[in-house]
């Protein structure tokens, strides 16, 4: 066997390579990028059950609805300046009609199940503020798709779960009927949701009461949006801002 491919090199990210499918995909913030910069978030799940987020940045070209689903008001063609709008030029590289395959690059729907395998592109930026030219442009590696492997049911991309340990609820006799109205009213259940969903359990119990006491989705997000502990938690964002089964006004008011 060649020894060849063992004088390759690679840029070290832990993506760069991997054969991924998307599991997720939601517009929305990511506060590590910058304030107020939308960004296309996904989940990736590669062969081995492991699970990344990666996101890329849109700039301010375009507002994410609350549900992450799609993005509006965004122009008609993404910048190929943007990581978006690199993704977006990968894809159109490999594929002759994405359009018939992923949808709107502006909706998020389309592009869970799709499989790629991940790689990285040299880019080179200029920093306008910089009076001393050896630090007045730097090259950094931009993640984009190197090859389209084809694309799942929706249904079977979301049942590859990671395989890392996962808690488990403990059986519990069936509760007494005032019990189990009891339990209704208190919005707990034995399936721990806030574990599943890697939110704090007391920032759970939070949530919880600040949905009981909303009349609308858009009244208890705005409201949940202002605690500090959501802020900082991506993972609290995204059991906030959607109204699916795992959320919390799902877990609260079930389908509404």
């Amino acid at each position: 066997m060649s020894l060849d491919s063992e004088w390759e090199t690679s840029s070290g990210l832990p993506l760069d390579g991997l054969d991924v499918t998307v599991t997720q995909m939601e517009f929305g913030y990511n506060a590590s990028i910058g304030a107020g910069v939308v960004c296309a978030n996904f989940t990736f799940v590669d062969e081995d059950g492991v699970e990344y987020e990666q996101s890329f940045s849109i700039g301010k070209n375009g507002e994410p609805t609350r549900d992450g689903s799609e993005l509006t008001g965004a122009p008609k063609t993404f910048p190929s300046r943007t990581n978006y709008g690199r993704l977006i030029d990968s894809v159109r590289g490999l594929m002759e009609h994405p359009g018939d395959v992923i949808g709107s690059p502006k909706q998020a729907a389309g592009w869970v199940g799709t499989k790629w395998t991940v790689g990285t592109v040299a880019v080179e930026s200029t920093n306008p503020n910089s009076a001393d030219p050896a630090t007045a442009t730097k090259v950094s590696d931009k993640f984009v798709f190197t090859a389209y492997l084809g694309k799942e049911e929706a249904k079977a991309a979301r049942s590859k779960a990671p395989t890392g340990p996962v808690k488990k609820s403990v059986a519990k006799p069936a509760p007494e009927p005032d019990e189990a109205e009891a339990d209704d009213d208190d919005g707990e259940s034995s399936d721990e949701p806030w574990s599943v969903l890697g939110v704090d359990e007391v920032l759970w119990a939070k949530l919880v009461k600040l949905a009981k006491a909303s009349d609308s989705h858009d009244e208890f997000s705005d409201a949940a949006l202002e605690i500090a502990e959501v802020d900082k938690s991506r993972e609290a964002q995204k059991a906030v801002l959607t109204t699916k089964p795992g959320s919390v006004w799902h877990f609260v008011n079930g389908e509404r």
